[in-house]
């Protein structure tokens, strides 16, 4: 409504619009894929440093164990 460019009528600057437009919503799409992808990548490599660092610790607890012994299990000294 400012600028004048998207009332019918006005001759000139139609086209130009029309790819400024195009050309903006492509930079976001881009940004957000690229944006998407990095925090995809990072969680990636925190589960897997996760999962390798309880592979390599070798202590295996789960929820039956800590029933059985739970002074041990949770031990938190």
């Amino acid at each position: 409504m400012g600028s004048g460019e998207d009332t019918p009528g006005v001759t000139g600057g139609g086209v130009g619009g029309i790819v400024r437009g195009a050309a903006l919503k492509a930079l976001v799409v881009f940004g957000g894929v690229i944006l998407i992808r990095r925090l995809r990548r990072s969680t990636t490599r925190w589960d897997h440093a996760r999962t390798v660092a309880d592979a390599l610790s070798g202590e295996k607890f789960s929820r039956e164990q800590a029933r059985q012994d739970p002074g041990n299990y949770f031990n938190l000294r």
